[in-house]
């Protein structure tokens, strides 16, 4: 998408235990020569859970496949498997926008105008896919009221709910985030740093599923007012 974001995913000493596997190309001659060679070799050390932030890059070069044939995939497999599995957003470090094309999950939805200037959300196929309006997702995370308002465009032409962590930053007034999963892929999960008060950081709990990372079920507007009503506050 739009690669504008400022937030950088900043390593802290929390993700150091994940491991980065050492390449020495005095005893590997011209190793270090070859990018691909050279991330991989960093690659082979990390843990599912810490890969899979960024991991859907890596998955559309290889198939060949656009962003967006590639969510409407998925949607099709799970609405085969179940037509009442609960709604969770895909969390990908490679986005700079959060987004969904289902309206009935936003909270405090807001329509644009008619004949107003709508952002342009780009991705890798060079499509441009425009909002038609903007909401809130309420996304379960690990602070006193157990979920976080976060601000999210209605995209109906990208079939996929996605958060980016570098959206949210910004959104948040954070300077970074780390990823943290166990060796195994369990306990995964997206720390976000706020630039003042680490009082206000945020944990976002995740769940590894076919190589990539998605948020715990997403809360639903339980009446079409809560879908509706203006939001009072930032």
């Amino acid at each position: 998408m739009d690669d504008s974001g400022s937030v950088v995913d900043a390593p802290s000493d929390a993700s150091q235990p994940l491991g980065v596997a050492a390449l020495d190309c005095c005893s590997t001659p011209h190793a270090c020569d070859d990018g691909d060679a050279l991330l991989a070799a960093y690659q082979s050390e990390l843990p599912p859970g810490a890969l899979a932030l960024y991991a859907l890059d890596a998955q559309l070069r290889a198939s060949g496949q656009s962003r967006s044939a590639f969510y409407q995939a998925i949607a099709q497999a799970e609405a085969l498997l179940s037509s009442s599995a609960p709604t969770r957003a895909h969390v990908d470090s490679g986005s700079m926008a959060t987004t969904t094309n289902n309206a009935d999950i936003l909270w405090h939805y807001t329509a644009y105008p008619s004949g107003s200037k709508a952002p342009v959300l780009k991705v890798a196929d060079d499509y441009e896919h425009r909002p038609v309006g903007e909401g809130y997702l309420r996304v379960p995370v690990d602070n006193d009221h157990g979920y976080q308002m976060v601000k999210c465009f209605l995209t109906p032409s990208l079939p996929a709910t996605i958060v980016s962590p570098d959206a949210l930053g910004r959104q948040l007034g954070c300077r970074g985030y780390t990823s943290v999963s166990w060796f195994d892929g369990s306990d995964c999960f997206v720390h976000l740093h706020h630039c003042h008060w680490t009082s206000q950081d945020l944990q976002i709990p995740l769940t590894l599923v076919r190589g990539l990372l998605y948020s715990q079920p997403l809360i639903l507007p339980p009446t079409e007012l809560d879908h509706t009503l203006k939001r009072c506050c930032g």
